[in-house]
């Protein structure tokens, strides 16, 4: 038997605009349910008011409802996030600029695409409260996270417990004393658990590290801190955790210490302590500019960026985890002009997910995209068989091919006594079995090796991003050769070439 992951790759819908003038900042977007989202931003056409949109999902498209304020503080930035509670209820979080910069919540209650809010509600009410990150543990409590800019800048967390549109807080625990705590992002294993993310200070170390909080009604405990870089000035401002299931998580982040390359380590919990794996890039140019991660299940997750390698393109990409390892799929554009900033990913459901986007290549303005991946489900595709015996045998993985304008790649058969061969194709995608007209059936031989190849070039040109096909090669002796492949035609891609085959064929 032969195990080969599909490679994935995402299919996105169209471009949805929440906000179509100049310019969205500091998006945010979280998942009421599968068919509605809510998406919060900065309007800066508006005064720098503060803003949440409700919209409606139906297969790739969204439509939005009127924008409402939560803050209606003018000219000046207020950085904002999304917790969502149950369908009906969302906490957002802010940093009110406009007094201080205090530590600040409100309530959104749902109804159909309109949004009322409760009253504010402080969190850190003496001084700012820098680098916040939410995370709901159930339908009717929160953790956050922050720096005390009134307390030395510590990290500190505090739970938030929501009855209707009010919010009470426990007192706030201490998880980094020694220096500023920046770049913070946290994830809940479960009610009782968090973990959170940070760098270490805004001179100094500035190494990754983390630490698990637990939780008994408003009181946070932490265990041992767990550096996820050791070097000294090895992360920078991009650090982003989310859950695979109660004992295993994942951060991403900026790796300074290696010219800003795009990583990811899985961390596995035992307790409050954290082990991790070894790191895996996601981008191993320089360098990432942003990036945010998400679970997509028990082992596959995904990764937004915008990749200053690539004149700021918006980018994604799929990693398959196994134990602490993750392999990487080619990447998807969802933003193919410079360039993408303010990043927001969330997933609907195991295959679909959205992300929130300023377009800077459009005015700032505020965008959405939903990408489906490939296939009903996520996994290994199995094939049955031993190895070919004779020149004919079918029995090895399905090939999956990425066709770029620059790469076609070739078909391989084994034929060993032929003088000529041809091949012949079939389009089966859903079933369509459909003979197909080609440039040139004529096959060419690879040295003395018995294997003949022949290039996807002379395929037709088709619209949609993938198809399947069935070939048959045939040899003037009558022998035939027989497969099977996906080809993958995603919009604006350069060829790059595939990884090690054991890491994708076992």
């Amino acid at each position: 038997m032969a195990i080969i992951e599909t490679r994935f790759s995402i299919a996105f819908g169209d471009e949805i605009e929440f906000l179509s003038a100049d310019g969205s900042i500091y998006n945010s977007v979280g998942i009421l349910s599968e068919s509605k989202i809510v998406v919060g931003y900065q309007d800066d056409s508006a005064s720098k008011h503060s803003k949440v949109k409700i919209g409606t999902v139906s297969g790739t498209n969204v439509v939005f409802g009127s924008g409402v304020e939560f803050l209606s503080q003018s000219g000046l930035d207020n950085s904002s996030s999304i917790a969502i509670l149950d369908e009906s209820t969302f906490v957002v979080e802010y940093q009110d600029e406009g007094d201080s910069g205090h530590g600040t919540v409100k309530v959104g209650t749902v109804s159909g695409i309109s949004v009322s809010f409760g009253s504010e509600i402080e969190y850190a009410s003496a001084g700012r409260a820098a680098w916040p990150s939410i995370a709901t543990l159930d339908s009717t409590h929160f953790v956050i996270v922050y720096a005390d800019w009134n307390d030395s800048r510590k990290g500190k967390a505090r739970i938030g417990t929501v009855s209707g549109t009010t919010v009470t807080f426990g007192s706030a625990s201490v998880f980094y004393s020694l220096n500023e705590a920046t770049t913070m992002s946290v994830a809940s294993f479960d009610p009782s658990g968090f973990v959170v993310g940070y760098r270490k200070g805004n001179a100094g170390d500035l190494q990754g590290a983390t630490k698990i909080g637990s939780v008994s009604g408003t009181t946070i405990t932490f265990g041992s801190e767990t550096e996820f870089t050791d070097a000294v000035g090895s992360t920078r401002d991009s650090i982003s955790v989310d859950i695979f299931d109660t004992d295993k998580f994942v951060v991403a982040y900026k790796d300074a210490d290696d010219s800003d390359h795009g990583t990811v380590k899985i961390g596995n919990v035992s307790g409050t302590s954290i082990s991790f794996g070894n790191e895996s890039e996601f981008l191993s140019s320089n360098g990432i500019v942003e990036n945010v991660v998400k679970t997509l299940d028990s082992s596959h997750l995904i990764v937004a960026y915008t990749d200053g390698f690539d004149s700021n393109h918006g980018t994604v990409k799929i990693g398959t985890v196994t134990g602490t390892d993750c392999t990487f799929s080619n990447e998807s554009e969802f933003l193919s002009n410079d360039g993408s900033d303010y990043i927001a990913l969330a997933t609907i459901n195991a295959n679909k997910l959205i992300v929130a986007y300023t377009d800077t290549s459009d005015s700032n303005h505020g965008t959405v995209r939903i990408g489906i991946t490939d296939g009903n489900s996520i996994g290994n595709l199995y094939i049955f068989g031993s190895d070919p015996a004779t020149s004919g045998d079918l029995a090895r993985p399905l090939d999956w091919l990425l066709r770029t304008p620059d790469y076609h790649p070739q078909i391989i058969g084994t034929l060993d006594n032929a003088t000529t061969v041809n091949i012949q194709l079939w389009n089966v995608t859903n079933g369509e079995n459909t003979p197909i007209s080609v440039a040139s059936s004529g096959c060419y031989q690879i040295g003395d090796t018995g294997r003949w190849a022949w290039s996807t070039s002379g395929l037709p040109a088709y619209t949609t991003n993938q198809r399947q096909y069935f070939y048959m090669m045939t040899a003037d002796n009558s022998d035939t050769f027989t497969g099977q492949f996906f080809l993958e035609l995603p919009e604006n891609t350069k060829w790059i070439h595939p990884r090690n085959q054991n890491e994708y064929l076992k």
